[in-house]
């Protein structure tokens, strides 16, 4: 189980595909199916007992502008192995994560050393709406209980390696 969650976690670090924003408060595929290409409806045959809904919206990710023929998808992270789901991809989510004294990252929670907790967001990404949130360099730290795990175990360590250097 904790490798498919390394596996994710590894992901996150290399990829993410932004989805097209199609002002869901104004626009919905169901209501208005073939109104735009980058919103598919999906019909679900009722009745269903996990699905109550007769129509489940569908979006397309953010096509990459350079290609007017051919669609290509869009990477909003930097393609390495370099740690941005620990440490963020930019400097404003890179510097909301650290103390900026003595090279620690953010921790402590009910005086635990767990990721920090940010305002609650809303339902995307596998979070919910009615709690705050885990913060991470990467924003699907929220996902699922073993990757959020994972994102402990790495800030931890940061925090453990940087004091021991101190220390020496």
């Amino acid at each position: 189980m904790m490798l498919m969650q390394f596996g994710q976690f590894l992901d996150h670090d290399i990829s993410f595909t932004p989805e097209v924003n199609l002002d869901s408060g104004k626009f919905n595929c169901c209501n208005s199916p073939g109104l735009s290409p980058e919103c598919f409806a999906i019909e679900i045959p009722q009745p269903d007992p996990a699905f109550p809904e007769s129509c489940h919206e569908f979006v397309r990710s953010t096509p990459h502008c350079s290609s007017p023929d051919v669609r290509q998808q869009l990477n909003a992270i930097t393609a390495y192995v370099d740690g941005s789901m620990i440490y963020g991809s930019d400097s404003v989510v890179a510097n909301s994560l650290r103390e900026l004294t003595k090279g620690l990252m953010k921790t402590d929670w009910n005086g635990q050393s767990q990721l920090p907790r940010t305002k609650p967001c809303p339902a995307a990404y596998g979070s919910s709406p009615l709690a705050k949130q885990f913060l991470g360099g990467d924003r699907r730290v929220n996902e699922n209980p073993g990757l959020q795990s994972l994102h402990t175990l790495f800030v931890r360590e940061h925090n453990r390696y940087v004091q021991t250097q101190e220390e020496a």
